[in-house]
This record gives C-alpha cells, structure tokens and sequence, in this order.
C-alpha cells in the first residue's frame, strides 16, 4: 500500500481494498485535536511571518482578498455543504463534525503539518480555502519562497476510497487537461513579501496515506525533531512526485522550443487581439480562446520547470534533515 504513484491509470486499483484493523490506541477524537493544536501553531507562525494568511485550521482565509465577487463564492461553499449534509440524511452541524473526524480529512491534516515540518523554512505549506477544495479539486498549495511561485496544487485521496479513486482519478486528468489547476484564493511570494491572488496553470499531484503509514505518522507529528516514519514518508511523496512527472505532465515537459520565447511571442498575439476586438472582447473570440490554451499550455510548462526546482530543493532538505 502507501502512496500511490499514479502515471496511466490501472482499474485495479479501484477495486475496493479491505480496510485494516486500527488498534483501539487509535483514537480518533483525541488524535483530531491534537492536529487542530499543530495546525493552529502552525498557522500562528505562518502568520506571524507572513502577515495574516492562515485561519487555525492552516486553510486560506478567503476573506483576506479583494475579489468583488467573494459573496458569490461564499454561498457556492455554503450550497455545497448543504448538498453534502443533506446527502448524509445530516444537519450541517452534525455534517461539519462528521467531517472533520473523516479520515481523509484527518489525512489532509497530517499531509499539511508534516510538509510544514520538513520544508516550513524555505516553502509556504497551506491549506486551500474551502472554494477551491470544492470547485477547483486542490486542496494543498505549496510556495517556494526562492523562486516565488506556487508549485503544485496536492489533492489527497483516501487509499481505501474506492469513489475517491474513481472521481479523483478523472479529476486529475480533467485538471490536467484545462493546463494545470486554477487556485482563486491562491498566492505567490515576491519581492520579499507574499502576494495574495489568483493563480493559474499550477501543476496539481496526487498525495495519499494507507491507513498503517497515518498510524504511525500521527504520533510522529507530535515530536519534535523528524523521525524515522516522517523521513520514509517523506522520500515516498518526493518519488511519487517525480513519477508522476515523468508520466502524468510528459508532455508539457518534452517542449523543445525555448518557453519564455514562446511566452513572449504570445502575450504579443494577445495584445494585437485586444487592438482588434477590445481590451474586454478579445477572449471571447474563436482567436482568443484558442490563444488562451496556448498560453495556459506554455505557462503550466514553465511552471513545471520551477516545480523540478522545488522539487530538487526538497530533495536536498530532505538529505540534510536525514543526516542530522
């Protein structure tokens, strides 16, 4: 079991797995609170950091941005939550607790705190806001603080989720294929300082715990210091990036022209479209979307390539934590 490397994908997998014994040890209740205490530290220092970015649960707080439309957004969370709840026969109280004791959830949790533990100091490690989770499909955003940009939207998928495989599996390819995830409420970091707004063409990678590696990850959490669990984790998520590169984003990557030419030569065809058909009309056009993908395609490409960079420096930290 543990991560699953995802390149073309297999149908067995979907198969429904049996789930394995956890040990009364294993307290769910007691173990949620202790992640919302390290996901409110962790958001705390975030915060103080960065300036207020983070709500306790480590989630953007989309109240934060300067869009004139967050009122629509906010009932889009609230009418899908609704939808959910009513879907479970619940009230929304009783859904919300129900949900944060749910084992993806709690997966997400862990997945957060232990990137934030390993590579706190040189990325910013967040939880989407709920909009993005539910419309965009992501629900981990990661900033490398050197290069400034956002490397990837995480989407964690329950192991023993039989649906979550089905649905998600289609999602990634779905994300894939509008080049790349779309984070409203994302952020970049730049000129020293973190830049709240919308982000496009984030190259999206799936994330996941068996239920024997969030047993064990759980308590590990809870140390200071990085164990032995985390490291091993840790290597197996850093090599399921790398696969998945290497087959689910290969042909973004196999580009021979030189990208920022590329880039260039298109934000002038979009400039003589908005001399021909108006600053607002110009993407509306048969010309316009079909420059539009143009773009998106080149910009998830060239954000792949800062991906590897981060992907790289990971790497390293991961190494020199390893020898400490």
């Amino acid at each position: 079991m543990g991560i699953k490397i995802v390149g073309q994908i297999d149908l067995e997998q979907f198969k429904k797995k049996p789930k394995l014994n956890v040990p009364d040890s294993f307290e769910k209740e007691t173990s949620n609170e202790s992640l919302n205490l390290a996901l409110r530290e962790m958001s705390d220092k975030t915060n103080e950091r960065f300036g207020y970015f983070l709500k306790p649960d480590a989630s953007i707080d989309s109240r934060e941005y300067k869009f004139s439309d967050k009122d629509v957004d906010e009932r889009f969370v609230e009418d899908k939550e609704a939808e959910f709840a009513a879907k479970k026969k619940m009230n929304k109280e009783e859904w919300t607790k129900m949900r944060e004791g749910a084992r993806g959830i709690m997966t997400e949790k862990a997945l957060t705190l232990l990137f934030y533990k390993f590579f706190g100091d040189d990325f910013i490690v967040a939880r989407t806001a709920p909009y993005d989770d539910y419309r965009h499909g992501v629900d981990m955003l990661i900033v490398n603080l050197e290069t400034g940009s956002p490397i990837c939207g995480v989407d964690e998928m329950g192991a023993n989720d039989e649906f979550s495989y089905r649905h998600k599996g289609q999602k990634i390819y779905d994300i894939i294929g509008h080049n790349g995830a779309l984070v409203k409420y994302g952020a970049t970091f730049k000129h020293g300082e973190l830049q709240k707004k919308l982000i496009r063409n984030v190259p999206a990678f799936y994330m996941s715990l068996d239920d024997e590696d969030l047993k064990k990850l759980m308590p590990a959490l809870e140390q200071k210091g990085t164990s032995d669990v985390e490291s091993d984790i840790v290597k197996r998520i850093l090599n399921s990036f790398e696969s998945q590169l290497a087959t689910l984003y290969k042909e973004h990557l196999d580009v021979k022209e030189n990208l920022f030419d590329v880039q260039t030569k298109l934000l002038l065809e979009k400039e003589d479209l908005k001399d021909v058909f108006g600053e607002c009309d110009w993407g509306q056009t048969d010309e316009g979307k079909e420059l539009k993908i143009k773009i998106g395609k080149n910009n998830l490409s060239l954000n792949l390539l800062n991906f590897q960079k981060s992907l790289q420096k990971m790497k390293d930290i991961y190494q020199k934590n390893k020898k400490q």
